[in-house]
C-alpha cells in the first residue's frame, strides 16, 4: 500500500483566514461608517443652505422673515411643537411649499427622547415684523465639531445653524 495524500485545509489555516476577513470587514466597515457619517452631515448643512435661500426670498418679499408665535423655537419633533413640513404651521411658518418645495428631515431621523434628529426655527421679532431668525440642526451633526465651521454655534456646540437678519447669529437662544 502506498502514502495516501490528502488535499484540503488544517483548521489552523481555515482558522487565520477566518481572522483575516474579520479584520478586513471591520476596517471597511468603519470607513463605511465615516463615509456615511460625513454624508449626513453634508445632507444637513445643504439642507441649511437650501432652507437659507428661502427665508431670504421669503423676507425680499414681505419685508419680515417668518414669525413664530412668541419668539418661540417651532420644531418637526415632540419637543418643539410637532410641526408640519409645509404650511402656515409648518415649522418655519408659510416658507413651503410656497419658497421651498418642502422643509427638511434629518437624514438619521429622531432620537428616543424626541429632542434631538430634527430642525428647528425661531425668529425674533417686534410690531409684527421678524427682522432677525436662527435655524438649527438640532443635536443632529455626527462627529466632532470644528469651531472653524461656518455652521458651529459657540452656544449650541452640538448643533449647526444659520442666521439672517440685522441681530448677531449667538445672540438667539
Amino acid at each position: 500500500m502506498g502514502v495516501s495524500s490528502q488535499k484540503g485545509f488544517t483548521i489552523i489555516e481555515l482558522i487565520v483566514v477566518i481572522a483575516i476577513i474579520a479584520v478586513l470587514s471591520g476596517i471597511v466597515m468603519m470607513n463605511v461608517t465615516q463615509y456615511m457619517m460625513k454624508a449626513r452631515n453634508a445632507a444637513r448643512k445643504e439642507a441649511l443652505r437650501q432652507v437659507q435661500k428661502a427665508l431670504e426670498l421669503y423676507f425680499s418679499e414681505n419685508g419680515s422673515y417668518p414669525i413664530t408665535t412668541g419668539d418661540a423655537w417651532w420644531g418637526e419633533c415632540t419637543n418643539y411643537g410637532s410641526h408640519p413640513l409645509t404650511g402656515a404651521t409648518g415649522y418655519v411658518p408659510g416658507l413651503a411649499p410656497d419658497y421651498i418645495g418642502q422643509l427638511p428631515l434629518d437624514p438619521k431621523g429622531h432620537n428616543a427622547d424626541g429632542t434631538s434628529g430634527c430642525y428647528i426655527y425661531r425668529s425674533v421679532s417686534s410690531n409684527g415684523v421678524a427682522y432677525a431668525y436662527k435655524l438649527m440642526a438640532y443635536h443632529t451633526p455626527e462627529g466632532t465639531f470644528d469651531s472653524t465651521d461656518p455652521f458651529y454655534d459657540s452656544y449650541y456646540n452640538t448643533s449647526w445653524v444659520v442666521c439672517g437678519g440685522v441681530s448677531v447669529c449667538s445672540s438667539i437662544h
